[in-house]
């Protein structure tokens, strides 16, 4: 199990694949060492259950929606303990987190509104989906997912994700 094993701070062992309980004592331990990681990064929601390989973060049940309806080439949804994790996904993880996410885009200058899903955005479904779609439809989103594929496979040297301003996507085209 992706867990601590007297090899020193920090340093995690992988299995071949982790699921169930296995993979809910992994997650648990990447919560630990992000408090981040116990709630959604999209909307704030306690204990989510959903994770997206492309960033390396987690998020609730609804907001797994929106991002499973943007495409796996913007982002890949998992559950935390109805699928299977190999350690390639494991690694992935571990060098992700939700509050690395967050200070990242933060350091961009995306919109908090953006970031959280609150604000003008709180209690209203459909505007909290354009939220979403728009925070992972930005250059700095991408910028970040190609990092963190790089670092998880321990390519490139760089400590930290280049730094793209926030610009908003572009509209979608009329039907």
């Amino acid at each position: 199990v992706g867990m601590r094993l007297g090899l020193g701070p920090g340093v995690f062992v992988f299995r071949m694949s982790l699921y169930g309980r296995e993979a809910m004592a992994f997650f648990d331990k990447l919560k630990e060492a992000d408090a981040g990681n116990g709630k959604c990064v999209d909307c704030g929601a306690n204990s989510p259950l959903w994770a997206s390989l492309s960033y390396g973060t987690y998020f609730c049940l609804e907001c797994s929606g929106v991002h499973r309806n943007l495409g796996v080439h913007i982002s890949f949804v998992r559950s935390l303990n109805m699928d299977s994790w190999s350690e390639q996904q494991q690694q992935r993880m571990t060098c992700g987190g939700n509050t690395a996410f967050r200070q990242y885009l933060r350091q961009c200058g995306m919109p908090e509104e953006l970031q959280s899903g609150g604000g003008q955005f709180a209690g209203c479904e459909s505007q909290a989906e354009g939220a979403i779609r728009q925070k992972y439809n930005t250059r700095s989103a991408a910028a970040y997912r190609a990092w963190l594929a790089e670092r998880s496979r321990g390519e490139g040297g760089a400590p930290a994700p280049p730094s793209v301003p926030y610009e908003p996507p572009p509209p979608p085209p009329p039907p």
